[in-house]
């Protein structure tokens, strides 16, 4: 049994394979396809020996998937499943097998910084935040931002190129915000990139923001 790594938004995909003992696909046998808090899915095992089962991913977590392949030949136990949590019950000259795998939703986190898509004075230092929300996990990240800039307006400015004013990093447990060191700009108009890399329980994020205004005073 093999899974996808899903996403919220996305599908949860397992594909269930079912070989022979000499490593042929085995045709016509019932498979049961089970995904925590979703209908089962019943069907027949196709000429290449597999079912396969799509179910929405709705929320970020968690989830057991479980395959029970019925009226197995004794012959065939070739059946691809985990071999924790997999249980073989024998009846007469056909089995039931049955194997569970963990599926990890993963989330969608949004990072930023903080200030952004405001204005400011020129030389004068002021405290900034990294912030992540909407992880799945309490996992740790190291959240980078760099500020880029000054361009001469908003329509210029953009989160890439050579015109880098600083950068900073913040480990980061879960949704939080963590203070980083002050900063003090020249007068211009700036953006942060802020990247937070994927895990196990969240994929990669990006983000560009609206700019951040620097006027003298």
């Amino acid at each position: 049994m093999t899974t996808n790594r899903p996403v919220v938004g996305g599908d949860t995909t397992v594909v269930v394979e079912v070989l022979s003992a000499r490593g042929r696909p085995v045709e016509n046998l019932p498979v049961e396809l089970s995904y925590e808090g979703a209908e089962a899915v019943h069907a027949l095992t196709g000429a290449t020996g597999r079912v396969q089962a799509a179910w929405a991913a709705g929320a970020a977590g968690e989830r057991k998937v479980r395959a029970t392949v019925r009226r197995l030949p004794t012959t065939y136990l070739g059946v691809r499943v985990p071999a924790s949590g997999s249980r073989v019950a024998v009846a007469g000259r056909r089995t039931v097998r049955e194997g569970t795998a963990r599926v990890i939703v993963r989330a969608r986190p949004q990072v930023t910084a903080i200030p952004a898509a405001q204005t400011r004075a020129a030389g004068r230092p002021f405290k900034v935040w990294l912030t992540t929300s909407g992880t799945g996990h309490a996992t740790k990240a190291l959240v980078r931002a760099t500020l880029y800039g000054p361009f001469p307006s908003a329509a210029d400015s953009s989160c890439a190129g050579e015109k880098v004013a600083l950068s900073r990093r913040a480990m980061i447990v879960g949704d939080d915000r963590v203070r980083v060191r002050r900063i003090s700009l020249r007068a211009g108009v700036y953006r942060w990139k802020v990247i937070r890399p994927d895990d196990a329980w969240n994929t990669a994020r990006t983000t560009c923001t609206r700019p951040l205004r620097v006027v003298r005073r």
